[in-house]
């Protein structure tokens, strides 16, 4: 199974906030119960990865369904399902391991090498050994921030995750040994990126962590 941070931090009371429209995606966001009972099944090990979803739509398209460019009202059910989450997966994620709510070593299973395994990349990908791609994060567990739009890389106008505190921040990446970013800015060639071909995986004998 799977689920995407905002399941695991937000309730469906934001749906009665007065940007409730943000916050529209499939499935709908739960109430606390189900918030709970998720976090309880990625501690267990029912939930194999966390992922984002990331799907992100501009204020003029979520209002859409609220009201239409002529004021007329709009209909809710045209509302563009999706919200941004690219960019916050994993700050939010160490956050929570840095809370003490989730070990470290859940996160990087749930969202490293699980992923790697279930897609047939785990002879490259997902895990810190040698003759594996060397894809590091550098994370300083004593640097907190607060998440803002307009700081974010994305091509959007706001985002759902607007004054989150988070604690503990990725300072660097690598990609394959190379740096990539560094101090909130993006230091990799262009064109760095390369295909990966997935091998054929048996989902019962991927061996979740």
């Amino acid at each position: 199974a799977e689920t995407c941070p905002q399941y695991l931090n937000f309730t469906c009371d934001v749906y009665r906030e007065e940007r409730g429209q943000d916050y529209v995606c499939s499935p709908a966001i739960k109430g606390k119960a189900s918030r709970d009972a998720l976090w309880a099944a990625i501690c267990r090990g029912d939930i194999a990865t966390v992922a984002t979803d990331h799907c992100p739509f501009t204020r003029a398209e979520k209002d859409y369904g609220i009201r239409l460019p002529d004021g007329r009202p709009g209909n809710f059910t045209t509302i563009p399902n999706g919200c941004d989450g690219v960019e916050t997966m994993y700050p939010y994620m160490l956050t929570q391991a840095n809370l003490g709510r989730i070990p470290f070593t859940r996160v990087a299973a749930v969202c490293a090498a699980n992923p790697a395994r279930l897609f047939g990349l785990e002879d490259r990908k997902g895990a810190i050994r040698p003759g594996l791609d060397a894809d590091l994060a550098v994370f300083d567990p004593k640097l907190d921030g607060i998440v803002h739009a307009q700081e974010m890389h994305g091509n959007l106008d706001h985002t759902i995750w607007e004054n989150t505190a988070l604690h503990g921040r990725v300072t660097a990446t690598y990609l394959r040994g190379e740096p990539v970013f560094e101090n909130g800015s993006f230091t990799g060639a262009r064109g760095g990126g390369r295909f990966l071909k997935c091998n054929p995986v048996r989902v019962d004998a991927a061996g979740m962590c």
